[in-house]
């Protein structure tokens, strides 16, 4: 019944008032003397990542860097590419999650703030990812380039939804610390 309540107040709430739990969080951790206010980088993968970059869009002054693998950063791509859509109740869970509107999606969807994004990035991702396309991946990219901002990426061509090869997951978790190590 407590994971129903979690999942249900999480509805229509992915750019916002999920965002804002995970910065509530983070500020009780600094004030409870658990994180450091000033060497914090915010990282995920899948709905991770797109809340570590949401989050660095919507409290652009709080995380020293953001960390992405497997990014959802197009909401309107998940209805149009992707097995979510195919599976079973997967376009209702879409459309129950994240709503009808487009217009609202985009206001929610990275990809469509890059601009704002003001903190050093990393994003990486599979490119036989069927789960999260790799077309998220891209679309960011090129939204980032557009906005001429500064990231690190990669792309993992023998690589789908997580790590299947040890060695590409050693390979990505050294970019990670390498990442860290500059950025913090």
């Amino acid at each position: 019944m407590f994971t129903a309540l979690i999942i249900k107040t999480g509805i229509l709430q992915w750019g916002d008032k999920i965002q804002q739990d995970i910065y509530e969080a983070y500020q009780w951790a600094i004030a409870a003397g658990l994180a450091s206010k000033d060497n914090a980088c915010i990282m995920g993968g899948s709905f991770g990542a797109y809340s570590a970059l949401q989050s660095a869009i919507k409290y652009p002054k709080t995380y020293r860097c953001a960390i992405g693998y497997a990014g959802v950063y197009d909401l309107n791509l998940m209805f149009n590419e992707g097995n979510i859509k195919n599976l079973y109740e997967g376009k209702a869970y879409l459309e129950d999650t994240l709503g009808y509107d487009e217009t609202i999606r985009m206001k929610m969807s990275p990809v469509y703030h890059a601009n704002n994004i003001e903190i050093p990035l990393f994003i990486a991702h599979g490119k036989k990812d069927e789960h999260v396309p790799f077309a998220h991946f891209a679309r960011l990219r090129a939204a980032l380039d557009e906005a001429k901002k500064s990231y690190t990426w990669h792309k993992f061509s023998r690589e789908s939804y997580g790590f299947f090869d040890p060695d590409n997951h050693a390979e990505y978790m050294k970019n990670v610390l390498d990442f860290l190590n500059k950025n913090i």
